[in-house]
């Protein structure tokens, strides 16, 4: 089902949009990649059955199978990459504090 189509500005408001659509429906699955703020329309997903995969951003709260990269790692490595090529002055511009993966990119940059 194409869920991207719909002209919300705002991406959590356009998320819930795209799960109730899923859920009126009746898929059987989703593969999600989330804002990382509606927790509740993920739950309630679940609790009618459907089956959902996270990808690339984990949801707080919610014990849902993950396929993603390890973005602790992943930011680590960029950061000690710019060093060791000489960078000295390093900015980092951090998304939503609500997704994992920002903060987990952060949290290796400090």
């Amino acid at each position: 089902f194409p869920t991207n189509e719909n002209p919300v500005p705002n991406s959590s408001k356009k998320e819930v949009i795209c799960l109730e659509t899923l859920s009126k429906e009746r898929v059987d699955g989703v593969i999600l990649v989330s804002s990382g703020i509606v927790n509740h329309e993920v739950e309630k997903l679940v609790n009618e059955g459907i089956r959902i995969v996270l990808a690339d951003r984990k949801l707080k709260n919610a014990d849902l199978s993950f396929v993603g990269s390890d973005a602790l790692y992943d930011g680590n490595l960029i950061t000690k990459y710019l060093i060791n090529i000489g960078y000295t002055e390093i900015g980092f511009i951090k998304g939503p504090t609500q997704t994992s993966t920002n903060n987990k990119r952060f949290e290796a940059y400090i």
